[in-house]
């Protein structure tokens, strides 16, 4: 499996591809939830393979979370069937652990993890976005002041357009 990403420091987007590899996820300042979730299959093993690339654009405080499949796929020693822990309930460690201050993060989903049964390696990577993009496009748009409360966002798939649709048209209503 892969994943890779390259990140635009002058607009902090990052625009990456996978290829089988584990969902990575980003938890905004605000706790929203981003997967990455691009289409491709594992690398290597189909000559006409589709690797779909994908944008997205961060902001100051939003948490990215890198993992190999090994850190989910643990059993879980409160389970009388010798369940794994799958990936959404590690999602829901990852959630409760972006609380934290960023130096305590790894070290506290790894104590959660610590009495689980391990059959794979694991890696897990956490990068933090400490300042806003050089070029602030939100605050260039024609027509606009500093002091208006906009927001320019980039949808690169129907997953994240839909929720912002919604919170549109309930705003209109109110």
């Amino acid at each position: 499996t892969c994943f890779w990403g390259i990140l635009d420091s002058t607009d902090n987007s990052f625009t990456y591809s996978r290829a089988g590899h584990p969902i990575p996820i980003i938890v905004r300042a605000d706790g929203q939830i981003v997967r990455m979730d691009a289409i491709g299959t594992f690398a290597g093993i189909v000559d006409t393979a589709y690797y779909e690339q994908k944008k997205v654009f961060l902001r100051k405080g939003d948490r990215m979370y890198l993992f190999t499949d090994g850190i989910y796929e643990v059993v879980d020693p409160n389970s009388e069937d010798q369940n794994i822990l799958g990936y959404k309930k590690f999602q829901e460690i990852i959630l409760k652990a972006n609380k934290l201050p960023l130096p305590e993060i790894a070290h506290s989903i790894k104590k959660v993890l610590e009495n689980f049964t391990y059959e794979d390696d694991y890696t897990l990577i956490i990068m933090e976005v400490t300042q806003d993009a050089t070029h602030d496009f939100d605050r260039k748009l024609p027509g606009f002041t500093e002091d208006d409360n906009i927001g320019m966002v980039h949808f690169t798939s129907y997953n994240e357009v839909a929720p912002r649709l919604e919170g549109i048209l309930k705003s209109m209503t109110q």
